[in-house]
């Protein structure tokens, strides 16, 4: 894995939970160039939360950017859904990652934070950048 990617910043392939710190909770998002080429062990498995520790293979991700998310937007990961495989995000029935919308009182004004398999990195920027929430440079 390189800490670089090129000018155009690599895909969204994957995104795991770290855990809550003090500032909120603390994801780990993984990019690549080659979005077509993106698996891991129990990817086909459905549900995804069967799988413990589902990663793709070091091999198929280019960078990994870590955000710390306000307390108030806690997100609902495709890894722990009882539904689906990780291919169903790969082929768009399913989103990597959807704001929780358990334990707030009112449905976001802005929308609800929802992150696709593909997406730019761009879109993920500036994505966080309107919850006021950055990528360390």
């Amino acid at each position: 894995m390189n800490d670089s990617i090129n000018e155009d910043g690599g895909y969204l392939c994957f995104i795991r939970f770290i855990g809550q710190n003090n500032n909120g909770f603390e994801y780990e998002f993984y990019f690549t160039e080659n979005i077509d080429e993106v698996w891991g062990d129990g990817f086909d498995v459905m549900p995804c939360f069967l799988i413990s520790n589902l990663i793709p293979y070091e091999k198929c991700y280019d960078s990994i950017k870590v955000a710390t998310l306000n307390e108030d937007i806690n997100l609902d990961l495709v890894t722990n859904d009882s539904c689906h495989t990780f291919q169903d995000c790969i082929d768009h029935v399913i989103a990597l990652a959807s704001q929780s919308l358990t334990d707030l009182a009112e449905y976001p004004k802005e929308g609800r934070l929802i992150f696709y398999f593909g997406e730019s990195f761009d879109s993920v920027e500036n994505k966080l950048s309107e919850r006021k929430t950055f990528f360390p440079t």
